[in-house]
């Protein structure tokens, strides 16, 4: 797909992402990262879909939904999970098993993980509040 802006045509890339649970689909389908997104001129194809699982980053259970976003026509299927129990990366990568339209990223450490550093973003996925509110309420903390 290609858009007119003044003086230039700019062309669209459609992709789409499948990813190993909620967390990662919140983030992926968040409006700060579509917004991103366009401003790369990028279209992301929604939903975004949940493997429910590392377990599930299998190549007979993924080729149906890579076969469906392709037919959506995703140029690029973006396959987003974390390292987990694996020995390393590369065994992650030909467990799940990458093709000419897939980029798999893996996270070395789980994205949940991440959240740890961030409890605002935490207490919102949540629903709960969490370790923010108890450094408002002390307001100090040892600098040692």
């Amino acid at each position: 797909m290609a858009y007119q802006c003044p003086r230039r045509w700019v062309t669209v890339v459609k992709v789409a992402f499948i990813v190993e649970g909620k967390t990662e689909r919140k983030i992926i389908e968040s409006e700060n990262f579509v917004k991103l997104l366009h401003e790369c001129q990028i279209d992301l194809l929604l939903p975004v879909i949940n493997a429910d699982g590392n377990g599930n980053m299998l190549p007979e259970k993924l080729k149906e939904d890579i076969e469906v976003l392709k037919s959506e026509g995703a140029q690029k299927i973006f396959i987003l999970t974390d390292l987990d129990e694996d020995a390393c990366i590369t065994k992650t990568r030909q467990r799940i098993g990458e093709g000419t339209d897939t980029i798999i990223i893996i996270a070395v450490k789980q994205i949940e993980a991440w959240f740890l550093a961030d409890s605002d973003t935490l207490s919102q996925l949540m629903n709960d509040t969490f370790f923010s509110i108890f450094l408002k309420k002390n307001h100090t903390l040892s600098k040692n």
